[in-house]
């Protein structure tokens, strides 16, 4: 697997992560900051390799209209169209999901330090 990532990649990924890190260190340096670290190479791989499968599965659902059949009336044309159909689906799934389970997040919030909802009391 981890061979196959690394062949996904763009051939000058490498390259292009090597050059953010030096040109983020020289920054960080000149505003005063050399406390600062630059996040490792590997967490910059980690990262972008999450991007690219992102834009691979919404580019996918694009081009076989996965996206299109189930969360739109309309033809998606263009990359930001598919995204937005994307976040759709997975609002309709978190509203769906919070109706049933509001006093799960409820208490995350709480346990957060933060009030969800605050319980209306009746006053005539």
């Amino acid at each position: 697997m981890k061979h196959q990532v690394a062949a996904a990649m763009p051939k000058d990924f490498e390259n292009w992560c090597r050059r953010f890190d030096e040109l983020f260190s020289r920054q960080v340096q000149r505003q005063g900051l050399r406390e600062y670290q630059v996040p490792c190479a590997k967490s910059l791989k980690r990262h972008w390799i999450l991007v690219f499968t992102v834009y691979t599965f919404i580019l996918w659902h694009q081009l076989t209209g996965g996206f299109q059949r189930q969360w739109a009336t309309k033809a998606l044309h263009s990359f930001a169209e598919v995204l937005e159909a994307f976040r759709t689906a997975v609002e309709f799934r978190f509203v769906r999901w919070l109706i049933t389970h509001i006093d799960v997040f409820a208490a995350h919030k709480a346990k957060s330090g933060y009030v969800w909802a605050q319980k209306v009391s009746k006053s005539h």
